[in-house]
């Protein structure tokens, strides 16, 4: 039950992971569930291109892999109370009755031959709603997604009462790379210009790509692990050695 991408792509994955091995891979296994009623965000062409959500990561340098899981999760209103909101604590108790993935990250020895080492794989889990999204105590029918989880950065949520997330496959595949971009830290000033995925919908218009900014980029690369990773510490937590390499308290 999940998106398979194209052959191109699969080897693209196959070449960088052996590469990763060599000097210890780091993975991030997304669950996504959804409410029926809804559906996942499907492969959209965007200048020439086809992306996934996994090539849109591993553009920016990181592997993520995508399985698709539940999908037949009831919505926990239904009829003209439907579009009530759902809030931070409700979606926290439906991701406890249907995650199947660990929050914090495994560690276990990979590869085979000259690829031996050990691999780290860090979890995220997205749920698609069939409510009106309600983020941080403020009921917005607008919103198309939240990181609801800011404990640990673990949890993102897709509103599929939005018009926008459940009529344009493109803005909806880009919302859901941008709600996982915070589930590793990234901030909406990460974003540059007015394309970018850090960029909140609202601000790229009708003129956008699937690709982050110079500084997300470095930040999906390069940064402390606890800093950027799902299931690893608070949205904008840092370690000292973080912020005196950014000059600031946050992870940019």
């Amino acid at each position: 039950m999940r998106n398979k991408p194209h052959a191109r792509f699969a080897l693209t994955m196959m070449m960088f992971a052996g590469i990763a091995l060599l000097s210890g891979c780091v993975t991030t296994h997304v669950e996504m569930d959804r409410m029926t009623g809804t559906a996942f965000p499907t492969e959209q062409t965007l200048d020439g291109r086809d992306w996934t959500l996994e090539s849109i990561f591993l553009e920016a340098g990181h592997i993520i892999d995508v399985d698709e899981d539940d999908t037949n999760i009831a919505p926990l209103r239904d009829g003209s109370t439907q579009q009530q909101c759902i809030t931070d604590a409700e979606l926290e108790t439906v991701e406890i009755a249907n995650r199947a993935s660990p929050v914090t990250p495994t560690s276990f020895a990979c590869g085979a031959g000259i690829f031996r080492g050990t691999c780290t794989r860090y979890e995220a889990y997205g749920i698609v709603v069939d409510h009106v999204g309600q983020c941080f105590g403020s009921c917005r029918s607008s919103l198309l997604g939240c990181m609801y989880d800011t404990t640990d950065r673990s949890a993102f949520s897709l509103y599929f009462q939005n018009s926008t997330v459940s009529s344009d496959g493109q803005r909806y595949l880009r919302t859901t790379a941008h709600e996982l971009g915070h589930a590793f830290n990234l901030h909406h000033p990460d974003g540059s210009g007015s394309e970018t995925l850090m960029n909140t919908t609202g601000t790229v218009g009708n003129s956008f790509t699937y690709t982050f900014s110079t500084d997300s980029e470095e930040h999906l690369q390069e940064h402390d692990a606890q800093c950027r990773f799902p299931g690893t510490g608070a949205w904008f937590s840092v370690t000292d050695d973080h912020a005196t390499r950014h000059g600031n308290a946050t992870c940019p």
